[in-house]
C-alpha cells in the first residue's frame, strides 16, 4: 500500500513532524503558516493567508498527523526493502556456493537479479570480471 502523499524527503518529513518547526505569524492583516525545515530559516508553508489563527492551527494539527503517518510508512517500506535485499543476497550466495557449473551460476544469478552488474557477480562467485564476460 503506497501511502505517500507528499514529495518531501524523509529528512524534511522528520522536521515537519516536529511541532516546534511550525508557527503561525500575524502580519497585521492576515495569519500565515510558516515552517522551519532547513536550519533556522522560517519559510512560508501555505501560500494562503487566513483571517484568524484557528484555521492554520487546525491545518497544522491535521498535517502533523499526516506527516508522522507518512514517515512511519516510509520507514516500514524501507525496512522491508532492506530485508528483501538481504534475502535475495542470501539466495544468490547459495547459488554461488552450489556445485553448478560457473556459466549456469551466472545465468541463475542474472535471472534472479537482472540489475546485477559484472563486478557484483564476480565478487559473489569469487572470480574475475573477465571470467564473467567469457561466460556471457
Amino acid at each position: 500500500m503506497d501511502m505517500n502523499i507528499t514529495s518531501w524527503s524523509n529528512q524534511d518529513l522528520k522536521a515537519l513532524c516536529n511541532p516546534n518547526n511550525h508557527k503561525i505569524m500575524y502580519d497585521g492583516f492576515e495569519y500565515w503558516w510558516l515552517h522551519k525545515i532547513h536550519g533556522n530559516k522560517w519559510e512560508l508553508h501555505s501560500i494562503k493567508g487566513y483571517p484568524n489563527w484557528k484555521k492554520p492551527y487546525s491545518y497544522i494539527k491535521f498535517w502533523l498527523h499526516k506527516y508522522a503517518n507518512e514517515l512511519a510508512e516510509r520507514r516500514v517500506e524501507e525496512s522491508l526493502s532492506i530485508l528483501d535485499e538481504m534475502l535475495l543476497h542470501d539466495k544468490l550466495l547459495k547459488i554461488a556456493r552450489s556445485n553448478m557449473k560457473t556459466k549456469r551460476k551466472i545465468q541463475e544469478i542474472i535471472s534472479m537479479f537482472p540489475k546485477a552488474d559484472v563486478t557484483y557477480i564476480a565478487a559473489l562467485l569469487n572470480i574475475s570480471r573477465q571470467a564473467i564476460y567469457r561466460h556471457l
